[in-house]
């Protein structure tokens, strides 16, 4: 059995997958075969060439015509960064502070604890977005993780002490009648 055989074989099976670019290119490896050059015009009828992506620049019949426009983006609910698995040029990021956001969610934060972490999540959900979509670290994602960080651990503080509390009251006491006791003063008031 010969090459052009087994090719054959290989796309028959792949054009009964419906996988017919890759029967077209092994049938285009044996051209010259008649049998081969029957199955390339039908499956030009059933599933037309589509176009490829040209290897380079040079068989680009546009030439880069468009090139130097931006492409529209889609934004999204984090800050208006685009859905584009690609990254985007750092000459052209826009600018981005946190500093002065954190300052606000500082005082959010004691004036309301839950949107004050809910803000600061959002904002620095949002950084991390600009970070991973224009390469680029933007100023200010230290203040928003040190107020996050600050205020978990005043929040952590609070209820260490409250715990302590708690847990603590009733040895507390027992040391207080200890005390009381021992100096022989009796809570009763006088008559």
């Amino acid at each position: 059995m010969n090459n052009n055989e087994e090719q054959l074989r290989q796309a028959g099976a792949l054009i009964k997958q419906k996988r017919y670019e890759e029967a077209r290119d092994i049938l285009e490896g044996i051209a010259e075969h008649p049998t081969a050059q029957k199955w390339l015009a039908k499956l030009d009828e059933v599933a037309p060439k589509t176009k490829r992506k040209f290897e380079d620049d040079n068989d680009d019949p546009f030439g880069g015509i468009g090139d130097d426009y931006p492409r529209e983006r889609e934004k999204n609910k984090l800050g208006g960064l685009p859905h584009s698995p690609t990254q985007g040029d750092p000459n052209q990021a826009p600018y981005k502070d946190y500093t002065g956001i954190s300052i606000l969610i500082f005082f959010l934060y004691w004036l309301l604890w839950v949107p004050g972490i809910a803000a600061n999540i959002y904002y620095l959900n949002d950084a991390r977005e600009y970070r991973k979509y224009w390469n680029i670290k933007p100023k200010g994602v230290g203040c928003l993780w040190g107020v996050f960080a600050l205020n978990i651990l005043v929040i952590l503080a609070c209820c260490g002490l409250i715990m302590s509390t708690v847990l603590l009251a009733p040895a507390v006491e027992e040391v207080f009648d200890n005390i009381i006791g021992t100096l022989g003063v009796t809570l009763t008031p006088p008559q």
